[in-house]
């Protein structure tokens, strides 16, 4: 049986209806930038006149709720109502009427989209800033819908921007996203949660795009270390998520960017070793810093110094914060076993955190294997919030490596005081205090997880505070 004429008129609304989302705005004109995505909060920084956003509303959800009729099989047995004395509609007529109404709202949208006054939308961007749910053991990739970014020699740049919540300022950061230079493309901001792996929030935002021109990732770091939500790329265990890179790389069309901001992540021959990798599993070009990035005034600057391959893609922030900014986006590197205060020790550690605005990270690289810091004096008062992560430490397989001892003379281990709520302390071995290992006082939120307090390394014994 031959189908009805419906479904050559349906072949031709689908291409000119694929057409009309393709086409080029006309000039001083705001491209729609159309995309599925799961349900969010949404901010955009332009703000349609009211009347034609209550337009553009009504007829898109006239356009979706006859497109989702149309969408629907309609050669599919219709109840038949005949036998309450009614006719059966006819298929193609119903159909034709929903083409009909899909033509017009379609007419009306570009109707609404040419009346729009260039002089009123001359921010011709987006921005999206989300927050991805945490994934769970029921979703998975193939769950979400990809975003595929078109690519034509004049086409809005589309670039994913990860930065972790725990930097200094972050409100100010992300609303000179909005406010900056973005004429020529699109930007979709997320805030990594420091409290979920950076590596599964990755992969689930990445998984909904492909052909992006560039990802930017704004976090803290140092010499071989990035910092990714509550994980840590690193030098060290870079092999071991190949694949996850690998799957990062697929959301980037041939000639994309991986842009890393953050403090000396290339600073020597091992960081710049890491980033070879990443440009290696990801086939991206890949650009660093070499020194400290972020506040000019503390001796920073914004300059990503080092690069691997071609770096088409300009800096996100506006030359104002940069000039302006506050903090380092510094990792603090313990390197040394020494219980004293000079470069590299956990005490200097602390106090560097404490000098530097904001959330201040501290990581360890005391070679491999289990190291111990006999203290010679009292750490420093906690009094800026912290993420002390002895997980770093080379070796480190879900048991402390790094023992912090107070050899029964020094009284308290880690004191998180006023300032430092919000702290995380994580994969040490805190002993032989002669009161408490960790004292907290006026100070809340803080994260303590996977520390051995008052007994061995090995876990077997008593070595009480």
């Amino acid at each position: 049986m031959a189908k009805p004429n419906t479904e050559s008129r349906f072949v031709e609304l689908r291409r000119k209806f694929q057409a009309w989302l393709t086409q080029s705005a006309p000039s001083g004109v705001m491209r729609l930038d159309l995309q599925v995505l799961e349900d969010r909060v949404l901010y955009s920084a332009t703000p349609l006149p009211v009347d034609a956003a209550e337009s553009i509303d009504a007829n898109l959800d006239h356009l979706d709720s006859s497109m989702q009729a149309v969408v629907a099989d309609p050669y599919a047995p219709q109840p038949d109502s005949s036998a309450n004395g009614a006719p059966a509609p006819s298929t193609d007529a119903s159909n034709s009427s929903l083409i009909a109404s899909l033509d017009a709202s379609l007419a009306d949208l570009d109707l609404l989209l040419a009346q729009q006054d260039p002089a009123s939308d001359s921010d011709d961007h987006s921005i999206d800033v989300m927050w991805p749910d945490a994934p769970s053991s029921e979703s998975s990739s193939s769950d979400v819908p990809s975003i595929d970014v078109p690519t034509s020699p004049d086409h809005l740049r589309h670039e994913v921007i990860f930065v972790q919540s725990t930097l200094y300022d972050l409100d100010r950061l992300t609303a000179d996203l909005f406010d900056g230079d973005t004429q020529d493309r699109v930007l979709h901001v997320i805030a990594l949660d420091q409290s979920v792996s950076g590596f599964e929030q990755i992969d689930a935002t990445l998984a909904q795009y492909s052909n992006l021109d560039a990802i930017h990732f704004v976090t803290h770091g140092t010499d071989g270390f990035v910092q990714l939500g509550g994980s840590w790329l690193t030098y060290w265990n870079i092999d071991a998520h190949a694949a996850d890179l690998q799957r990062w790389g697929m959301a980037l069309h041939e000639n994309g960017d991986i842009l890393i901001y953050g403090c000396d992540v290339a600073a020597s021959q091992t960081g710049q070793n890491m980033l070879d990798s990443i440009a290696l599993f990801t086939q991206a070009d890949v650009a660093a810093s070499t020194d400290s990035t972020g506040s000019i005034a503390r001796g920073g600057n914004w300059d990503l110094e080092w690069s691997s391959g071609e770096i088409e893609t300009n800096l996100a922030f506006s030359s104002e914060l940069q000039n302006s900014y506050e903090s380092l986006w510094a990792t603090y590197t313990v390197t040394s076993s020494s219980g004293g205060t000079g470069a590299g020790t956990l005490r200097a550690a602390i106090t560097n955190a404490n000098s530097n605005p904001g959330f201040d990270t501290i990581v360890f690289n005391i070679g491999t294997g289990v190291q111990t810091i006999n203290l010679s004096g009292a750490i420093a008062n906690i009094t800026g919030a912290v993420f002390i992560d002895g997980t770093t430490q080379g070796g480190y397989s879900n048991t402390p490596l790094i023992v912090v001892n107070g050899g029964g003379s020094i009284q308290d281990g880690f004191r998180l005081y006023s300032g430092s709520a919000g702290s995380t302390i994580r994969g040490l071995v805190i002993q032989n205090f002669t009161q408490d290992g960790i004292d907290i006082y006026q100070s809340n939120g803080n994260t303590i997880v996977g520390n051995y307090i008052g007994i061995t390394q090995a876990g077997t014994a008593a070595a009480g505070n």
